[in-house]
């Protein structure tokens, strides 16, 4: 899942709360209520965000233009370091 906190920082456009659900969790929130995954096109360092970014695109190639930089920061899920505790 992207952290949802990080991505409230570095995405300019408005979304709903489910579109932003559905783009933590992969989907291209332009497809809403059906769910496509989207693609990362790139991963880079973002001067102007200051941390790696990604850039994505909706895999709905024909049906849909979305496009998106995101944070390639992941949010804890409880399970970093498991096995090394």
């Amino acid at each position: 899942m992207i952290d949802s906190t990080l991505m409230v920082s570095i995405v300019n456009k408005d979304y709903s709360e489910n579109q932003k659900k559905a783009i933590s969790v992969g989907f291209c929130p332009e497809c809403l209520p059906t769910l496509i995954d989207y693609r990362i096109l790139e991963s880079f360092y973002s001067d102007d965000h200051g941390m790696e970014v990604l850039q994505v695109k909706c895999s709905n190639i024909a049906g849909c233009e979305w496009e998106e930089i995101l944070p390639a920061r992941r949010s804890d899920n409880g399970l970093e370091n498991f096995f090394e505790s």
